[in-house]
């Protein structure tokens, strides 16, 4: 209820104040004349005022972030191990309606934007927990245990970029910029229903209370290459993203064992976005925002029994590869004021 009245609120802000501007400045056909003219902007390219937004909006995230374990394994008790991999995978569901406040400015050849959402709506699809050679005696390429659990996520997602236009031809411009983005999803996994595929006569095993917490983070510095087309009342980007310095860094209990597993992981993050913006008056304007993210990064899990009460000692049972991915899909309606 706090994420919805915190959206909302920026939403009224946002209306209340270009309300009066829309029944002012309403221009739907780009009538208006423009104050500063090209030939003033000619001799001094830095008449042109800033143009700073602010715009609140709601969309849908869609896709997964997963882990997998397997591989060299070291113990401090057992020494090393070479298992398959994976031998165990978890993929958490992305698919909830995200709300957001944007901030953008621009001026001259510079431009830059900050962002946060949250989400405002729980996954409807379920955690899923597979595990291979689990079972004494199975072969180890053998899935011959798999659970779904109903899941809550907490979600946070911060990004912020400045770019510069190093290339300008009529209404076109190519933009390059530095960028970071962070991201958290906290999720806590309940009500599990365990089953063992390779035995269907087996009876399932069904928990009704918490299984399970579950959080990762990702750290993401990016470069990113901007295709631009402005009109005067049209704004479009078409936006690739790379960076190779992702760090990524996860925490797995499984809360009916005691058991947690700590990841720290580094890779790589691709993305594609397209985002456009039209003014509807000298104030008011609305925007679409679609995106595509692919996070992939490796490294390894330390896994330990948590501390309790009885016990303050955290055994440390070994380290073991680790694999932490993330697809990511969203689209994004907003609506704004232009300052």
């Amino acid at each position: 209820m706090r994420k919805v009245t915190v959206v909302y609120l920026v939403f009224l802000l946002i209306f209340g104040v270009a309300g009066k501007a829309f029944a002012d400045d309403l221009d739907l056909f780009g009538n208006n004349d423009i104050k500063t003219s090209r030939q003033d902007k000619a001799k001094n390219p830095f008449a042109e005022r800033p143009d700073i937004r602010l715009s609140a909006g709601i969309g849908y995230l869609q896709g997964e972030t997963s882990y997998q374990i397997g591989g060299h394994f070291d113990s401090p008790q057992y020494g090393p191990y070479d298992y398959r991999f994976p031998i165990s995978e978890l993929d958490w569901p992305l698919n909830v309606v995200m709300g957001s406040v944007d901030l953008t400015a621009s001026y001259w050849r510079l431009s830059g934007a900050l962002s946060y959402k949250m989400n405002l709506s729980d996954p409807k699809q379920k955690m899923e927990d597979s595990d291979w050679g689990a079972i004494s005696g199975d072969p180890e390429d053998l899935m011959d245990v798999y659970s779904e659990s109903s899941v809550t996520l907490d979600a946070k997602i911060f990004d912020g970029n400045i770019n510069f236009e190093f290339l300008k031809y009529k209404d076109w411009g190519m933009q390059i910029g530095v960028g970071y983005l962070w991201q958290d999803f906290s999720y806590v996994g309940s009500n599990v229903d365990q089953w063992y595929p390779p035995y269907p006569s087996e009876p399932h095993f069904y928990y009704g209370g918490r299984v399970i917490a579950y959080d990762v983070t990702y750290e993401i510095p990016y470069a990113q290459l901007l295709v631009n087309f402005n009109t005067k009342k049209f704004r479009g980007a078409l936006a690739y993203q790379y960076s190779p310095f992702v760090n990524a860094e996860d925490e797995d209990k499984h809360l009916l064992r005691s058991k947690v597993g700590k990841g720290y992981d580094s890779g790589y993050m691709n993305a594609v976005r397209f985002n456009c913006t039209y003014d509807f008056t000298k104030h008011f304007f609305g925007g679409l925002d679609l995106s595509w993210r692919q996070i992939q990064t490796t490294g390894y899990q330390r896994q330990h029994q948590e501390a309790c009460a009885e016990n303050k000692y955290q055994e440390w049972w070994g380290d073991i590869d680790n694999e932490i991915y993330s697809e990511q899909r969203e689209c994004k309606l907003s609506a704004g004021f232009k300052f």
